[in-house]
């Protein structure tokens, strides 16, 4: 699609192959293989020139408008591929997060402003899968009652609460959100 849009802005396949970085023969043969499989002839060529007939004045549009999506995304992605984005979505015990989460909110968020931030505060087990839950903080009985087993040792060595994701379980060793 690229090499083809290339072509009909640079009317030559020569151009296009210099501008796209290809050999000539590589962008004859990505157009010819988009023509059969399209099953109409997008362009008229002679040997002065390369003009795109109706269909391939159609499609070229198209391919245009699809190609400034791509790039425009691909650009976005790796703008943001730096900072965390999108919801997020953490279930606490109430104890945790009035006295330790919700304090904590306002700086998370001005730190990642670009993650949307659902907090339940609730003293019973969630179940993480079935309620679409990203994170789970539980510790000392919750963590009992949720797996029937006390908490990791190593966990409680460093006196780290246990959380869970949808994947699988994690140590959070300090509680404070930074």
């Amino acid at each position: 699609m690229r090499a083809y849009a290339q072509v009909v802005d640079s009317c030559s396949y020569t151009k296009a192959a210099q501008l796209l970085n290809l050999h000539k023969a590589t962008v004859s043969d990505q157009i010819q293989q988009l023509e059969e499989r399209l099953g109409s002839r997008l362009l008229t060529r002679t040997t002065r020139s390369v003009t795109p007939t109706a269909e391939g004045l159609a499609y070229y549009q198209r391919a245009c408008a699809i190609l400034q999506l791509i790039d425009e995304t691909e650009a976005m992605l790796r703008k943001a591929s730096g900072s965390p984005a999108g919801p997020l979505r953490v279930e606490v015990p109430v104890a945790l997060g009035r006295l330790v989460v919700v304090p904590e909110i306002r700086s998370f968020l001005d730190r990642y402003p670009k993650i949307t931030l659902e907090l339940g505060c609730t003293d019973r087990v969630v179940d993480v899968i079935k309620e679409g839950v990203d994170c789970a903080l539980r510790g000392g009985d919750h963590w009992l009652q949720s797996t029937g087993d006390p908490a990791p040792p190593a966990a409680a060595a460093h006196g780290a609460s246990a959380f869970s994701t949808r994947s699988k379980l994690r140590l959070w060793p300090d509680l404070a959100i930074a």
